[in-house]
C-alpha cells in the first residue's frame, strides 16, 4: 500500500470527536482505552501492518498493564514480526497475570519454541494437556515440538489421536505431512496432504506442499506446473516462488533456477535460506568461488544458520586453525539448536576433521551425526536381506533365456550403478564430457516404474509386458536428452535392477563401479544422503548391506554376457586413466573423445556429493583412505571381514 494511503488508514481509526477520544478520552478509564487500542492492533495486525500494529499494542500495555489480552496481542504481534525474545517478555507478563489460562502458556511455550528453548517449551506443553487432555491445539503443537526434538514417531501418534477425536480438523494433516516429510517419509507425507485437501482444496499452503512433495518423490515437472498454477493466481506468493526455483534447481534448468531464485529473494522472505539454495546450485554447476560468496552473505544475514555451515562444509577443505571450526562447534553444542540441525551440523564437523586427519574428533561428530540419523529412519537389515534373496531368486539363466527378444532394443540407454561413493559419479561425468552422450545425473525412473508390487508379478510377466516397461523407461529418460546418442542414468541403486534391465532393455550398457571396500563404506558413514541410503547409519548395519550388495552383484555377473556388463575399478581408473577410459568408450560402442579425459573441465549440472572432486583431475589422494581411521571403524570392519571382493 502506498505511504499516503496508509495515512488515511490510520487516521480512520483515530476518532477525534465526540464519539472517539476527542473530548472524551479524560472520560474513558485506563482499561477502556487498553481496550479500544487492543482492538485497534488487532486491526492492524490482520491487515498485515505489524509495525503500526506493535506501536498500537504498546499504548494498550501502558494503558492497562494488567489486560492479559493485550499482552497477548502484543506478544502475537512480536512473533509475527520475528521478534521470539520481545513475544516471551509478553507472553511471560500475560500467564504472570494469568497463571491458570492454557492460553497463556501455548503462547508462552510457542515463543520458547522458536527460541529454541525446546525442553522447557515440552514441559509447558505438557503441563497443559494435564490441566485439559482434550486441548487439541497443545497436542499438535507438542507433535510439531516432538519433531524438532527428533522425536517424529511420538509426535505422528499424538496426531493420530486428535484426528481419532476430530477428524476434520485439517491442521493435524498437515502437521502428519510435515512429520513424515522430515524423516523421508515422502509417499506417506503425500497421503496426509491428500487428506488435508479433501477438506481445503483450494488452500494455498497445501498446495505448495504438494508441490514440494512431488519434487522429493521425483515428479519434479508436475511440482512445477503446481508451483506456475499458483504463480498465476499470486504472482507474488514468496513460498510459491521459491518452490517453483527448487523444481528448475532438481530439473538442472540451471539458469533459469538461478533467476528464480533471484525473484524469490526480492519479496524479502527467507533470504538467507534462498541464498543457501543457490549457493548449492552454483556448487553442482562448478562454480565453487560464487557459490562460497553467497554462503558468506547468507551468514552475514544469520550468523547461526545451519543450513550455511552445513553447504559450506562440503565447499571447503579444512586445517586445524580455520575460522569456521570453532564456530561450527559453537552452535551445534548450544542448547537452542534443533534436533535436525544439530544432526546436519555433526555431519558438517566430522567432513572438517577427517579432512585434517583427526580421526578421534571426526568420529565423535560422525558417530553423533549417524546415531541421530539412525534414530529417525526406517530400516531393518532382515527386510533387506530378504529383498536382495527375491530378486536372486526372480531372476535366472533360465529367466533370461524365457525373455530373449523381448523388450525393447535401443541402445541409447547407459546405466552407471555400484555402491554410492563407488566412482559412479566420475564414470558418468566421464561419458557426458563425450559429445554424443547426455548425462541424466539420477534419476528415480527404474524406481518408480518397479515398486514391490510390480516386481512381485515377475514370474507372470509376458514379453509385451517387458515392452512396454522399456518404453516407458525410454520415454522417461528422453525428456531433456535432445539428439545424443546415448544417455546415461547413473543411480547408485539400479544395481538393485540389473537382471530387469536386460529383460526390459537388452540393448542397454551397464557399467558396475567398485572401490575399495572399506573405503567405500567409511565414504558412506561420513555422508548425511538426501535419500536412500537408509542402512548407511550405524556400522554394523552397513558393513551387513555391504555383503547384501556383494553378494548379488555375484549373481548379476554370473548371468549378464561382456557385451552387456563392464566392471571398474575406481583404483584401475586413477592408475591407468586412458586405458579404463578407453575400455567405457569401447564397451559403449562410442568413438575416442579426448574431452573424455578432461571431464574436469567439462560445464554441466553434477547433484551427487561427489560434485566438487569431479572438477579436478583424477588423484590418489581417496586411495586407502579408511586406512587411517582404522582404530574408529572397528564394527564396520568387522561386518565387512566375510565379504570376497572378487578382483
Amino acid at each position: 500500500m502506498p505511504a499516503s494511503q496508509k495515512v488515511v488508514a490510520m487516521a480512520d481509526i483515530i476518532p477525534t470527536d465526540a464519539t472517539g477520544l476527542g473530548r472524551q478520552e479524560e472520560a474513558r478509564t485506563a482499561s477502556q482505552k487498553a481496550l479500544w487500542y487492543r482492538e485497534q492492533a488487532e486491526r492492524f495486525r490482520r491487515a498485515g501492518w505489524l509495525a503500526d500494529a506493535e506501536n498500537i499494542a504498546r499504548l494498550a500495555v501502558a494503558c492497562d498493564g494488567d489486560y492479559p489480552l493485550a499482552w497477548e496481542t502484543l506478544g502475537t504481534i512480536l512473533l509475527e514480526k520475528g521478534d521470539p525474545t520481545g513475544s516471551l517478555d509478553a507472553y511471560q507478563k500475560m500467564l504472570t497475570l494469568q497463571p491458570e489460562s492454557t492460553v497463556a502458556r501455548n503462547n508462552l511455550a510457542v515463543a520458547l519454541q522458536r527460541l529454541g528453548e525446546l525442553h522447557t517449551a515440552e514441559q509447558h506443553f505438557q503441563h497443559i494437556l494435564q490441566q485439559e487432555p482434550g486441548n487439541m491445539d497443545a497436542r499438535l503443537n507438542l507433535a510439531v515440538l516432538q519433531g524438532e526434538l527428533g522425536q517424529h514417531r511420538d509426535g505422528l501418534r499424538l496426531v493420530e489421536e486428535v484426528l481419532a477425536q476430530d477428524p476434520q480438523r485439517q491442521r493435524a494433516y498437515l502437521v502428519a505431512a510435515s512429520l513424515n516429510e522430515e524423516i523421508g517419509r515422502h509417499d506417506k507425507a503425500s497421503y496426509w496432504i491428500t487428506q488435508a485437501q479433501h477438506l481445503a482444496p483450494d488452500d494455498q499452503l497445501l498446495r505448495i506442499l504438494r508441490a514440494q512433495n512431488l519434487r522429493l518423490i521425483g515428479q519434479a515437472e508436475a511440482a512445477l506446473a503446481e508451483c506456475d498454477q499458483l504463480l498465476a493466481q499470486s504472482p507474488d506468493d514468496a513460498a510459491a516462488l521459491s518452490e517453483r526455483a527448487q523444481c528448475l534447481a532438481t530439473l538442472e534448468c540451471d539458469d533459469a533456477a538461478f533467476a528464480a531464485f533471484e525473484k524469490a529473494k526480492l519479496t524479502g522472505v527467507d533470504v538467507a535460506g534462498i541464498l543457501v539454495n543457490q549457493a548449492s546450485l552454483l556448487g553442482q554447476m562448478g562454480e565453487k568461488d560464487r557459490a562460497l560468496a553467497l554462503l558468506d552473505q547468507a551468514l552475514i544475514l544469520q550468523p547461526r544458520l545451519p543450513a550455511a555451515w552445513f553447504a559450506k562444509a562440503y565447499l571447503s577443505r579444512y586445517h586445524p586453525d580455520h575460522p569456521d571450526l570453532a564456530k561450527m562447534e559453537d552452535i551445534a553444542k548450544a542448547s537452542d539448536v534443533g534436533y535436525q540441525d544439530r544432526l546436519s551440523l555433526s555431519f558438517a564437523l566430522g567432513k572438517a576433521y577427517l579432512d585434517m586427519g583427526d580421526g578421534a574428533r571426526a568420529f565423535a561428530w560422525l558417530d553423533q551425526g549417524n546415531r541421530m540419523k539412525r534414530a529417525l529412519v526406517d530400516y531393518d537389515p532382515q527386510a533387506e536381506e530378504k529383498r536382495f534373496a527375491a530378486l536372486i531368486d526372480s531372476i535366472s539363466h533360465a529367466t533370461l533365456k524365457r525373455f530373449t527378444g523381448s523388450g525393447d532394443p535401443s541402445s541409447r540407454p547407459i546405466f552407471v550403478f555400484g555402491m554410492p561413493r563407488s566412482g559412479t559419479t566420475l564414470v558418468e561425468h566421464i561419458l557426458a564430457s563425450h559429445a554424443m552422450v547426455f548425462g541424466a545425473g539420477e534419476p528415480n525412473v527404474l524406481h518408480t516404474l518397479l515398486p514391490p508390487e510390480v516386481l512381485a508379478q515377475l514370474p507372470d510377466w509376458t514379453p509385451a509386458d517387458c515392452a512396454a516397461l522399456g518404453q516407458r523407461y525410454l520415454q522417461a529418460i528422453s525428456a531433456q536428452a535432445g539428439d545424443a546418442v546415448r544417455i546415461v542414468d547413473k543411480m547408485p541403486l539400479n544395481f538393485l535392477y540389473a537382471g530387469i534391465i536386460a529383460l526390459i532393455l537388452p540393448g542397454a550398457r551397464m557399467i558396475h563401479c567398485r572401490r575399495d571396500p572399506l573405503d567405500t563404506a567409511l565414504s558412506c558413514y561420513s555422508l548425511l544422503f538426501s535419500r536412500h541410503q537408509e542402512y548407511s547409519y550405524d556400522q554394523m548395519e552397513l558393513g551387513h548391506y555391504y555383503r547384501l550388495y556383494q553378494r548379488l552383484m555375484d549373481h548379476w555377473r554370473n548371468l549378464l554376457g561382456p557385451e552387456q556388463f563392464l566392471e571398474i575399478d575406481y583404483e584401475a581408473m586413477v592408475e591407468d586413466s586412458e586405458g579404463q577410459v578407453a575400455r567405457i568408450l569401447a564397451f559403449c560402442d562410442l568413438p575416442w573423445d579426448p574431452a573424455c579425459l578432461r571431464f574436469y573441465e567439462t560445464k554441466r549440472m553434477v547433484t551427487s556429493a561427489s560434485f566438487d572432486q569431479v572438477r579436478s583431475p583424477i588423484h590418489r589422494k581417496s586411495i586407502g583412505r579408511a586406512q587411517t581411521f582404522r582404530a574408529w571403524l572397528g564394527p564396520l570392519i568387522a561386518a565387512l571381514e566375510n565379504v570376497e571382493t572378487d578382483r
